[in-house]
């Protein structure tokens, strides 16, 4: 919450928006190969026969992103640490998910206001 000086509290922290020197985004992002060849083989056969097969083996290798971090990091003045990172995704969740695309979006308004207020700052 803001009143208008602070713009971060935690019970043992509050920080001024002077003393931010810098923000953005950390994302931990890697890509991950599907490989279930025999299983979607034999469910495409059951479901849609010879078709199935051909369509599954078509598309058997899918890959995906995975973000495994997206935490927005805070530097500032005057203060020990001087880091401050606020953990907004710490377990593996696929990019294309809405919990992502949420949490990522919003992580990306806060680091661009926050940037404006650094450049005003200086």
């Amino acid at each position: 919450m803001s009143d208008g000086k602070r713009f971060f509290h935690q019970p043992d922290h509050t920080y001024q928006f002077n003393q931010l020197t810098n923000s953005y985004i950390i994302r931990e992002v890697t890509n991950k190969n599907k490989h279930n060849l025999i299983s979607r083989i034999i469910i495409g056969d059951i479901i849609a026969g010879g078709i199935g097969i051909f369509a599954d083996i078509m598309s058997s290798e899918k890959e995906y992103a995975i973000c495994k971090r997206l935490t927005t990091f805070l530097q500032l003045t005057n203060v020990y640490p001087n880091k401050h990172e606020i953990n907004l995704i710490t377990m593996p969740v696929k990019t294309i998910a809405i919990s992502y695309k949420t949490i990522e979006k919003s992580a990306t308004i806060m680091v661009n206001e926050l940037s404006a207020v650094v450049e005003s700052n200086h």
